[in-house]
């Protein structure tokens, strides 16, 4: 029996000290907030190099020999004598990939005649045979007055260059 009342007495006990904890007035919790440190911004500072002023002792003057320089002379090219022969056209436009002027006739033109392809300045002159003419892109052996014709020449030549007939 004397075991029974200290098991009741110890049960008592706790439920005594349960009934005391539950009548307190409960505790608020409160969340603590985290604290913001203050950021400290760290400027750097650049050394510039200081630049340092050097005051340079006066050089007497001295005369150095001055070095002549020769320029040579410009020339301007020598001019042809104009072409004893008939002028038979005149070049309207040069086709550099294929190597053909295109000719407007103020004269007759057959292949195989011997022409001189001349600029109007007179200095740079083409002598060759026409071998190839064409009008429309038709083969044709001759060619009379104001027809445009394109002609196969050696050389380049320029929108301009007057062609005359031997």
């Amino acid at each position: 029996m004397r075991r029974l009342v200290k098991s009741m007495a110890k049960t008592n006990k706790k439920a005594v000290k349960k009934a005391k904890s539950k009548a307190k007035p409960a505790k608020k919790k409160t969340i603590k907030k985290p604290v913001k440190k203050a950021v400290k911004k760290v400027v750097k500072k650049v050394k510039k190099p200081i630049k340092k002023v050097v005051k340079k002792a006066a050089k007497k003057a001295v005369k150095k020999p001055v070095k002549k320089v020769v320029k040579p002379k410009v020339t301007a090219p020598k001019k042809v004598e104009p072409i004893k022969g008939e002028r038979v056209g005149v070049v309207e436009n040069y086709l550099s990939h294929l190597e053909v002027a295109v000719v407007k006739l103020t004269g007759t033109l057959s292949i195989g005649d011997n022409i001189v392809i001349q600029n109007p300045s007179r200095t740079r002159t083409v002598n060759q045979k026409v071998e190839s003419m064409q009008i429309d892109k038709i083969v044709v052996l001759k060619a009379d007055r104001g027809a445009d014709i394109g002609l196969k020449v050696k050389s380049p030549v320029r929108q301009g260059d007057i062609i005359y007939k031997l």
